[in-house]
């Protein structure tokens, strides 16, 4: 997909229960520098304070709303 679209933003969304499990994927590195991810709250879980999923949440989340726009 990203040699068909090269300028275009991709975005993965994960329930925040995946995403919890998002450091064990196989090359997951690779998706980071591909895509946007976007996590989805569910019932029950939360971030953790410590360790990778922590570590990439302060060094890549964002809080600036999403903006859609169909083409």
């Amino acid at each position: 997909m990203r040699s068909e679209m090269p300028n275009t933003p991709f975005c993965l969304f994960l329930g925040i229960d995946a995403f919890l499990g998002f450091p064990t994927w196989n090359n997951w590195q690779d998706i980071l520098a591909e895509a946007h991810i976007i996590v989805a709250h569910r019932p029950n879980y939360a971030l953790p304070t410590s360790g990778v999923i922590a570590d990439l949440m302060q060094e890549r989340s964002q809080n600036s709303p999403l903006i859609c726009i169909n083409i």
